[in-house]
């Protein structure tokens, strides 16, 4: 199987989505597990972290499976969890009842904060969609999955999301954030914003002297 991040380029780009439920903020898309190809399709280990997300150095999520030791990617439907590595005979490769996920977000190591993560729910298409579910997406907060309904949104902000399924089955399409409380885009280092402002200035005095000779 590839490099597992080799399979979500698609979503390490900052891919916006506007939401009528979002008047002031724009969801972006952080990862996408739909596209996932017959050849790439199998298990990822139950802790899995993705690095540098849209290109921010540092700006990291660790999925962590709950009922489960492995993550499955399914071709053509998105992310399972499994009980073991082999689950692709049988119908456990999607989120089942009593299984879920973990999303932990950190930059440089440490926690970080994000808003309004979003996830998008989908099911297999030779199905019908996705099946009627319900899932726990914190502590006593229930929330019903459907084919009308794809998709939640955690309020609020933290590090730290868990969702598990309590009634049904699903696969985890995509993750998104508010744009509002992303990390800052990396800027130079003192040394190499001089080294090119002095590449800069010395291409500005060659044209100069260049259009000086041609006078």
């Amino acid at each position: 199987m590839k490099k597992f991040t080799d399979l979500l380029k698609v979503g390490l780009l900052s891919t916006l989505l506007a939401l009528p439920t979002f008047a002031n903020a724009e969801l972006i898309k952080l990862l996408d597990f739909t596209e996932t190809a017959e050849e790439d399709e199998g298990p990822v280990p139950g802790v899995f972290t993705f690095e540098d997300l849209l290109g921010i150095s540092g700006f990291d999520v660790t999925f962590t499976t709950i009922g489960g030791d492995f993550h499955w990617l399914d071709a053509g439907s998105g992310l399972g969890v499994c009980k073991t590595d082999d689950c692709n005979n049988n119908s456990d490769d999607n989120i089942n009842v009593g299984e879920g996920i973990t999303f932990t977000f950190t930059l440089d190591g440490s926690p970080f904060n994000v808003d309004d993560m979003t996830l998008l729910f989908v099911g297999h298409e030779n199905e019908g969609g996705i099946m009627e579910s319900i899932v726990e997406k914190v502590p006593g907060q229930f929330v019903t999955i459907d084919n009308n309904s794809p998709m939640f949104t955690y309020l609020g902000t933290t590090d730290t999301y868990p969702m598990s399924v309590v009634s049904g089955e699903l696969y985890l399409g995509s993750v998104w954030i508010s744009n509002e409380l992303l990390p800052p885009q990396s800027i130079p280092e003192p040394g190499n914003l001089l080294l090119f402002l002095s590449g800069l200035t010395g291409i500005l005095i060659a044209r100069r002297k260049s259009q000086t000779d041609i006078k």
